[in-house]
C-alpha cells in the first residue's frame, strides 16, 4: 500500500502536478468559551477549508470535535489568567494530513 506522501512524490517526479485549492480565513473571536457551535456554524456557511482563530483566551492545549469539524487550540499555561491564545477550525477529514 502506497502512502499519500509517496503518491504525491511520484506525481511530482513524473512531471504531473495536481492542483488542490483551499479556502482559508482568519477570525479574531475574542474568546472561545461557549462559542464553539456558533464558530462551526459560521465555518460551514463560509464554506472554507480552514479558519485561523486568534484571541481564543483558552488555558492549555486541546482539541474539540464538533460533527465533521475539529477545533484545535493552544493557550496559556493552566496556572495563568486566560488571555491571548490561537487555534484553528478544520474539516475532520483534513486532521490526519496536518501532522
Amino acid at each position: 500500500m502506497t502512502t499519500n506522501l509517496a503518491k504525491n512524490l511520484a506525481m511530482i517526479n513524473s512531471g504531473y502536478s495536481k492542483k488542490t485549492y483551499m479556502r482559508v480565513g482568519t477570525w479574531n473571536i475574542r474568546t472561545l468559551s461557549e462559542k464553539e457551535q456558533e464558530l462551526v456554524d459560521e465555518f460551514r456557511k463560509a464554506n472554507v477549508t480552514l479558519i485561523a482563530l486568534t484571541e481564543t483566551k483558552q488555558k492549555g492545549k486541546g482539541e474539540l470535535t464538533l460533527g465533521e469539524n475539529v477545533i484545535l487550540y493552544s493557550g496559556v499555561e493552566e496556572n495563568l489568567r486566560a488571555q491571548a491564545g490561537v487555534g484553528c477550525i478544520i474539516k475532520k477529514n483534513l486532521e490526519t494530513k496536518m501532522f
